[in-house]
């Protein structure tokens, strides 16, 4: 709220009371926010803290029943073939580097167990029990205190891939057992793309962040995705999006070693 706040008075000016605001200076702070998304995320905080407002008697402003959400237009998630994910993590294997074990894990955590990029970097290594093939997540998506961790359960490809990118890890602290976080230094993977993957034709797609890795996860499997036990959002978006070789193909991806 105090951010929403902060955010009205940057639009709007700070000496404007609460009590003197109409619809059309709400409408038109949100203005910039061409995205519908976005716009109905920041109208949802202006709407919480107006209602908050009226029944503690900071204002009456019932214009805030008249503030409706923009239709968001669903549009398919963006996601890689099978072949074109084992193209990125032959390169990974091809081109050994400071950055190879950054990008390696990053890539195996995404396409192979959908982990999310924040939760990733939140995990350490020893949160990772490749025995057991499951992932403890300390802190996930929307993390406040008190809320458990997540734990998520490790595909055969994923074991198979941590696994390779961890030997790596080890024969560079010669022998010595990995710590600290389990994807280093998050730009590291940035730069890697950069420098393997856009030479060789690979673009990420229209998602520039990692999300099109958990994306391509969730068309193969309905697992491990962190939505609780409500499957309304996978079916809304994923099934039917591939058919079922392709899947199959998909989950035949190991490392050429081990």
């Amino acid at each position: 709220m105090r951010w929403m706040v902060r955010a009205m008075c940057r639009a709007l000016g700070p000496a404007m009371p609460v009590a003197a605001l109409r619809r059309e200076d709400v409408l038109g702070a949100l203005e910039p926010f061409r995205s519908a998304r976005s716009w109905n995320g920041l109208l949802a905080d202006v709407v919480t803290a107006i209602r908050w407002g009226n029944r503690e008697g900071l204002c009456d402003l019932p214009f805030v029943a008249t503030l409706k959400a923009r239709p968001v237009e669903f549009r398919e998630p963006s996601w890689f073939p099978p072949d074109k994910v084992e193209r990125i993590l032959r390169m990974a294997e091809a081109h050994p580097g400071d950055h190879r074990a950054a990008a390696g894990m990053r890539l195996s955590l995404g396409f192979f167990a959908g982990v999310r990029s924040v939760e990733a970097e939140r995990a350490s290594w020893e949160d990772l029990d490749l025995d057991g093939a499951v992932l403890r997540i300390p802190r996930p998506k929307g993390y406040t205190n008190g809320m458990k961790p997540r734990i998520v359960e490790l595909e055969r490809n994923a074991v198979a891939w941590l696994r390779r990118w961890r030997r790596w890890t080890q024969g560079r602290r010669r022998g010595r057992a990995p710590h600290g976080p389990v994807v280093p230094r998050p730009p590291l993977f940035s730069e890697w793309k950069k420098a393997w993957l856009a030479p060789a034709g690979l673009s990420w797609g229209r998602d520039e962040d990692a999300n099109v890795m958990r994306h391509t996860y969730a068309t193969m499997t309905a697992l491990n995705l962190g939505h609780g036990h409500s499957t309304a959002m996978l079916e809304r978006h994923y099934r039917g999006l591939v058919a079922k070789d392709v899947a199959e193909r998909y989950w035949t991806i190991y490392p050429k070693e081990g």
